[in-house]
């Protein structure tokens, strides 16, 4: 408990907010076990039933508390491994947001296919859904908006066209160890600037975006949500560029 209480305790020295996030694949090794007769791997929380997600949420949600976490309400499970049972058992214990969703990839047993590609915030089942922020490239392939697999300015311009056409939100998705080289040996430069710029970017438009967490979050969904927009040409083909720089140099 010590480690989760520390980094904890680092991130609201910063004045962010902690929430809920759940791998399932290591389920199986705890000691004791966590649930009955849970002996092999499972790798998405959808690989799970209605009362093992339930209980598997629920005990996740205790151990942040207990490192110090005085309020959960959102979660987000691991690689995107919900299914509609999730959002049952969220809405059984009172957790009010979810950013499960990914419109380009789930997997699938996740049965999710049917609700096309969303990327702005829908009521289902009693929580809210905010999706991943999602566009589509010049090569006609959805992208979604993750720092790791997006270039600054394809972030840039997504916020942009979220900003003309007044939408609700652009989740954009950030892991720690996205900002080292693929080898993990080094900081990577072009995700590291790419970050930097995001950063910069976002303080000097504060007027026109806001970020926020989930805590003071309330909802403003929009009646008929659009598509997820095609970029332009030459942002893709800059993404591609820096992709293969940092192959070259990873």
């Amino acid at each position: 408990m010590q480690p989760l209480q520390e980094i904890v305790g680092l991130i609201q020295s910063a004045g962010q907010e902690s929430q809920l996030h759940l791998h399932t694949e290591w389920a199986s090794e705890a000691s004791p076990p966590l649930l009955p007769g849970l002996r092999h791997r499972r790798q998405h929380l959808c690989h799970f039933n209605r009362d093992e997600q339930t209980t598997l949420i629920d005990l996740g949600r205790s151990l942040l508390e207990k490192a110090g976490v005085p309020s959960i309400n959102a979660f987000r499970a691991g690689s995107f491994g919900i299914d509609a049972n999730t959002w049952h058992a969220l809405r059984d214990l009172g957790i009010t947001f979810d950013s499960s969703y990914n419109g380009m990839w789930m997997p699938e047993c996740s049965g999710l296919a049917s609700y096309g590609t969303l990327h702005q915030p829908i009521h289902i089942n009693g929580v809210w859904e905010y999706p991943l922020g999602l566009f589509v490239d010049a090569s006609g392939r959805r992208r979604h908006a993750q720092l790791g697999a997006c270039s600054f300015r394809e972030l840039e311009w997504l916020l942009w066209r979220a900003a003309q056409e007044r939408w609700e939100s652009v989740v954009i998705l950030c892991h720690n160890f996205e900002l080292l080289n693929q080898s993990k040996t080094r900081r990577d430069p072009i995700v590291n600037d790419r970050f930097e710029r995001l950063c910069r970017f976002l303080m000097h438009n504060d007027d026109l975006f806001e970020t926020t967490g989930f805590q003071d979050l309330e909802p403003q969904p929009l009646r008929d949500a659009p598509p997820p927009p095609r970029s332009r040409p030459q942002l893709t083909a800059g993404r591609w560029l820096q992709q293969a720089l940092r192959r070259a140099y990873g």
